[in-house]
């Protein structure tokens, strides 16, 4: 049950990739932020076993209001960043997604497979910190977040990401490489912290021996154990949405 749907936010138009349980009913919507490398099909495999799990799947992308381009990920991974990757990571602020997020929402509540809300948001690597903006600024429409070797979480700016963990409502896990060398363990000191302070009800792990971008099987970094861990926390965390979601 998969389709290829054109979302309008106030920017423009946003190409999303929608996939659905193969089956009749409703079902809790999940929305799945890309890393840098932008939409390929690596992405839309994840989605899918997602939506194995029992969730409609938005794999929107965000890079849209550049022609929607998509990057080479092994280069990516292996230190061959691409000037232009670079520059649109720079420009997707927190309050474009977060007016991305909005439309995806309003898009995802019109589909007569998506269940009533609470909804959930899962981030890779730059879409980590998408997700947790999406959670902070929908808390009463968001009921699990997930980040996965989130990128950039903790920045010297006033807008850091992690300063709005304060504002989430959702349940949530953020997992992180031990050996991330684009998170030094200081940024995840910080984001416990921040988390531990403000109440939220976000769990977080450190696994041993993963490095940046341990999820995804097709890069040079993919920790099998760590990846498989994530997984089935992510699978538990959006199950709750099941229990609070009336069909």
């Amino acid at each position: 049950m998969e389709e290829q749907t054109d979302v309008t936010t106030p920017d423009g138009v946003m190409p999303t990739f929608f996939i659905a349980p193969d089956q009749e009913g409703r079902f809790p919507a999940v929305i799945l932020y890309m890393d840098g490398p932008g939409i390929r099909e690596e992405l839309r495999r994840m989605a899918r076993r997602f939506s194995a799990a029992g969730f409609v799947v938005a794999l929107p992308n965000l890079y849209y209001r550049d022609g929607g381009p998509s990057f080479d990920a092994w280069a990516a991974a292996t230190g061959s960043l691409s000037a232009e990757m670079v520059r649109l990571g720079k420009d997707l602020t927190l309050a474009r997604v977060a007016s991305d997020t909005g439309a995806l929402i309003a898009a995802s509540r019109m589909r007569p497979d998506v269940s009533k809300l609470p909804m959930g948001v899962v981030g890779f690597c730059m879409g980590g910190r998408h997700a947790l903006a999406a959670a902070a600024t929908y808390p009463d429409e968001i009921g699990a977040v997930a980040s996965l070797h989130g990128g950039r979480l903790v920045t010297d700016s006033a807008q850091s990401p992690h300063l709005l963990i304060p504002n989430i409502r959702a349940t949530g896990y953020f997992g992180f490489g031990a050996l991330d060398h684009l998170v030094p363990s200081s940024e995840v000191a910080a984001v416990l912290t921040m988390i531990q302070n403000s109440g939220a009800d976000i769990q977080v792990e450190v696994h041993a021996g993963a490095e940046h971008g341990y999820m995804f099987e097709e890069r040079p970094h993919y920790h099998r154990e760590a990846a498989e861990r994530s997984w089935q926390r992510c699978f538990a965390l959006l199950g709750l949405l099941n229990k609070t979601a009336p069909s």
